[in-house]
């Protein structure tokens, strides 16, 4: 659910953020984009599937926008859950950053150069807070796993019937 445009304006004034060159009118139309509840933790601007985009960091999502007059508003997302990867190249004049994500890479080129470095270890960093956030429901999700394969080995002993068996299942997944 979109969000107060003064609600993203307060977070980006903290961030000491600039305005981007190429990306205003993306920065105007963010607050459509996030969501209630949701930090943003750094922005910039970087080329991406053919055209300059305003890249977000957020603590829940890395966003891209795309806003074309007349085209309307192209989004893409990856939620940090899936980032497994982030990588970078600087060079000369700027670089670029690969984030690979459910085994999909995103590349983002043409970066500032002092961009580069720290938006990828805000990604990066980003995406390992929200990954170790919840290890127990990791293993709590393992443990269930072990369950039911133990519980299938006792029906296919014979130990437990079908119907035992799968009143035994439900209880467990529910």
């Amino acid at each position: 659910m979109p969000v107060e445009k003064q609600y993203v304006d307060d977070q980006l004034a903290k961030l000491d953020s600039k305005r981007r060159l190429g990306v205003g009118k993306e920065l105007k139309y963010l607050h459509e984009h996030i969501n209630q509840g949701e930090n943003i933790l750094g922005h910039t601007r970087g080329f991406y599937n053919g055209t300059t985009w305003l890249i977000c960091v957020t603590d829940r999502r890395l966003l891209f926008l795309d806003r074309n007059i007349g085209w309307g508003m192209k989004t893409t997302e990856i939620p940090l859950t899936s980032v497994g990867s982030v990588n970078y190249e600087t060079k000369l004049m700027g670089g670029n950053i690969t984030v690979t994500a459910s085994g999909s890479e995103k590349h983002i080129g043409k970066m500032k150069k002092q961009d580069v470095k720290d938006i990828a270890a805000l990604i990066s960093d980003a995406a390992e807070k929200v990954n170790s956030a919840s290890p127990a429901a990791a293993i709590q999700e393992v443990s269930k796993m072990d369950e039911l394969k133990k519980l299938a080995e006792l029906k296919d002993s014979g130990i437990l019937t079908d119907e035992e068996f799968n009143e035994q299942k439900a209880k467990l997944l529910s």
